[in-house]
C-alpha cells in the first residue's frame, strides 16, 4: 500500500510540473512586446528595411512662391511649411536671411523657431526690413532622420512711398542715398510711436561719429523721419533725423550731410514730451508734443540744440 501511495505522489508531482507548478509560475504562452515601428519624416511611411535613405524626401509645401512683401507685415515673420519633420537642432545658425546676394550681402538679424510637429519653420526679423530691396531666405537643414534639406526663398520688399498725406502734409521726397523719405522745409510730418520706434538697441548715435550701418538701416526701413532745414552748422548743411528709442523717448539728431553717404551727428536732443508732429524750417525745427505745446528747436553758437516753448506754454 505504501508503494501505491508513493507512486501516486510521484505522478501528481509530474503533472504539476507539466502544468507550470499549479499556475504560480509564468506561462510559456506569453507573447513578446510588439516591435516599435519607426516612421519616416512624413510620419506616415514606416522606415524601410533598406534604411532611412529610402524615406520620402522632405520638401517645402508652402509658400510655393513669394513675390513682393510689405516690410511692416514681414516684421511678424515668414512661416515656411514642409511636408515632413525637421531636426530642431539643425535650425541654429543654418537659417539666414540675406539682404542682397547670398554670402556677400548683409545678413539680417532674427530668430527661427519650429512648430506643427517640426514641419513649420518661422523666421522673425529683429528689425523691419528695408524697403525696395531684394532678399533671400537660405535654409540648410536636416530632416528628422538626418538627411540634408536645403532650400532658398527669394523675394523683394515693396518700394517706400513718400506721398502719404496721413504722414506728410505734402509729399516728401525719396532720397536714394539715405534710402528714406525726406520732408522738405515747411512740410509737417506726423510722428507715429508704433512705426517710428526702433526695434532694437543696435543703433547708437554718437556726436562726431558717422552713422553706423545699423542706424542707416533704420533710415532704410522708414523708422527714422528725415526733415530738411535751412540752417548751417560748422559751414555745412544739416538735416534733422527724428525717432523714438526703445525707452519710448523721442530723439532729435542734427546730421551734417556734407558727405551725404556718411551723415555725421553734430547735436542730439531728447524731447521733454512725446512728439505729435515735426516741421523743419529756416531756423531749425518746430515740434508739437502730445501735451498740446508747440516748441522751436534752434542751434546755438556751441552747436547745442536749444528747445524753446512758443505755443501753449
Amino acid at each position: 500500500m505504501k508503494m501505491v501511495r508513493g507512486f501516486a505522489a510521484a505522478v501528481m508531482v509530474a503533472l504539476l510540473a507539466a502544468c507550470g507548478g499549479g499556475g504560480s509560475g509564468g506561462s510559456s504562452s506569453e507573447q513578446s512586446p510588439a516591435p516599435v515601428v519607426k516612421f519616416c519624416p512624413d510620419e506616415a511611411t514606416p522606415i524601410p528595411a533598406k534604411g532611412t535613405t529610402f524615406c520620402p524626401f522632405v520638401n517645402i509645401s508652402a509658400p510655393s512662391t513669394l513675390g513682393s512683401v510689405d516690410p511692416q507685415t514681414f516684421l511678424q515673420g515668414l512661416t515656411v511649411q514642409f511636408d515632413g519633420g525637421l531636426d530642431p537642432g539643425s535650425i541654429m545658425k543654418n537659417v539666414v536671411l540675406w539682404e542682397g546676394a547670398v554670402d556677400t550681402g548683409t545678413s539680417v538679424a532674427g530668430t527661427t523657431s519650429l512648430a506643427a510637429g517640426n514641419r513649420d519653420l518661422t523666421f522673425v526679423p529683429t528689425q523691419r526690413l528695408a524697403y525696395g530691396q531684394s532678399f533671400v531666405l537660405v535654409m540648410n537643414l536636416t530632416d528628422s532622420v538626418g538627411r540634408p534639406v536645403s532650400s532658398t526663398i527669394p523675394f523683394t520688399t515693396t518700394a517706400m512711398v513718400c506721398a502719404d498725406n496721413a504722414v506728410w502734409s505734402n509729399p516728401a521726397t525719396f532720397s536714394d542715398v539715405y534710402r528714406d523719405c525726406v520732408a522738405d522745409v515747411g512740410i509737417q510730418t506726423q510722428v507715429d510711436p508704433t512705426f517710428n520706434t526702433v526695434q532694437d538697441d543696435t543703433c547708437v548715435v554718437t556726436v562726431g561719429t558717422p552713422l553706423t550701418s545699423a542706424c542707416k538701416a533704420y533710415m532704410a526701413n522708414g523708422t527714422m523721419l528725415l526733415a530738411n532745414t535751412s540752417i548751417v552748422v560748422g559751414g555745412h548743411a544739416v538735416m534733422w533725423a527724428v525717432y523714438s528709442g526703445t525707452d519710448k523717448s523721442d530723439n532729435f539728431v542734427l546730421l551734417d550731410v556734407n558727405d551725404s553717404s556718411n551723415p555725421v551727428p553734430v547735436a542730439t536732443f531728447v524731447s521733454p514730451a512725446p512728439l505729435k508732429n515735426i516741421t523743419g524750417n529756416a531756423t531749425g525745427m518746430f515740434a508739437r508734443t502730445t501735451d498740446g505745446k508747440g516748441s522751436q528747436l534752434t542751434v546755438n553758437s556751441s552747436s547745442n540744440i536749444v528747445w524753446t516753448c512758443v505755443l501753449g506754454c
